[in-house]
């Protein structure tokens, strides 16, 4: 598409192209200049090493890879008409290249009088000379214990462009990270909370063997029922969520240790308790076909 832009305008020789820019620069463009040196339809300058188009991209990356780390992960970069302008603009050349787009509106206006015609021709000038990326995947190892907000960044990837990547963090249907922690739920019965129990936690990463907690008996408190003469809802009361907290079994840190893990344990009836160990091993189930 480019290359029809440019052959549309200026052609081969003398006889190629739209007649209306070769009577303003001449039979290939190359007659107009502002000033000594200035040329409209060049991208490169001076401050070429500074000005650039700079594309961010933010990627959604599952929690337990951010956890486990990735070797050789692949980025698709995105190169569509507003994805290219707002590069151009952030790495400032697109207003570079926004002043020579004003300045071939102002000739053509002075030398045809088409405005709309000059406009159009002007703005196709300016999307041409916007840096394009070509290679569009990039390839970059993801860190054990990076988090969402990390950024990734390539300079000069490619004459002219750079490239900053935003990790994001997948939303986990377990498991969720407050700083340097990991924390999950856990749902267990007033019998078993009372009594003391063994919890088994699913671990973030697929494979792994689950986590034991032993629940003693005294460790969460359960607090006494109350009957009431008229109740507006049928449903049992479930006792406020507390937290058990497992050091070591956290977020990977810088340093080679870990944060903790911060299990929310909700108490419920004996009843609620198994009918939610009955959706927990359905939803295996299914997750497993």
């Amino acid at each position: 598409y480019d290359d029809f832009v440019r052959s549309f305008m200026f052609g081969a020789g003398r006889n190629g192209g739209h007649p209306m820019f070769h009577m303003s620069f001449g039979p290939n463009g190359t007659r107009y200049r502002y000033g000594n040196s200035y040329n409209p339809f060049a991208t490169t300058n001076s401050n070429n090493n500074q000005a650039q188009s700079i594309y961010e991209q933010t990627v959604s990356i599952p929690l337990h890879e951010l956890y486990t780390g990735v070797r050789k992960k692949r980025f698709r970069i995105k190169d569509g008409i507003v994805q290219r302008c707002r590069a151009a603009f952030r790495g400032e050349i697109g207003q570079q290249i926004a002043v020579q787009a004003m300045f071939t509106f102002m000739t053509l206006m002075v030398r045809t009088r088409h405005v709309w015609l000059s406009g159009a021709f002007s703005a196709l000038l300016m999307y041409v000379n916007l840096p394009k990326v070509q290679k569009r995947e990039i390839v970059a190892d993801i860190q054990r214990g990076w988090k969402g907000g990390t950024k990734l960044k390539f300079n000069r990837v490619e004459p002219g462009i750079s490239i900053v990547i935003l990790l994001e963090e997948q939303r986990h249907d377990r498991y969720n990270r407050v700083g340097d922690d990991l924390q999950t739920d856990a749902v267990i019965g007033r019998t078993k909370a009372k009594n003391g129990c063994t919890l088994l936690i699913d671990h973030l990463v697929e494979g792994e063997l689950p986590i034991e907690v032993k629940v003693k008996p005294g460790d969460l408190k359960i607090s006494k029922r109350r009957r009431r003469k008229s109740t507006i809802s049928t449903k049992p009361k479930e006792e406020e969520v507390q937290v058990i907290r497992v050091n070591g079994r956290g977020w990977p840190k810088k340093s080679g240790e870990r944060g903790d893990l911060l299990i929310r344990v909700r108490i419920v009836s004996d009843k609620e308790a198994l009918k939610h160990q009955e959706r927990i091993r359905k939803r295996k189930i299914h997750k497993s076909l």
